[in-house]
């Protein structure tokens, strides 16, 4: 579990508006992420379970990516 903590952002620091939530997590915690979210994309990858078209919380990948890809793709189109 995170504890959650408001972090101020810019101008006025009476306005709630002007921070964001940072969530606090132990190291264990995070580690243990780690391990989980590596093996689980180690599984995805070698099993070709995720279609070439996912570009989200990949390793090499963005969104960034994927928008170049289509704007390829419709001028090839055009």
């Amino acid at each position: 579990m995170a504890d959650a903590v408001p972090v101020f952002k810019k101008c006025d620091q009476a306005n709630p508006a002007n921070y964001r939530p940072i969530s606090l997590t132990s190291v264990c915690s995070k580690a243990i992420e780690h391990a989980v979210h590596s093996n689980v994309m180690k599984h995805l990858e070698q099993h070709n379970i995720l279609t070439d078209q996912q570009h989200g919380f990949r390793k090499g990948r963005s969104c960034e990516s994927h928008l170049i890809i289509t704007v390829n793709d419709l001028a090839k189109c055009i």
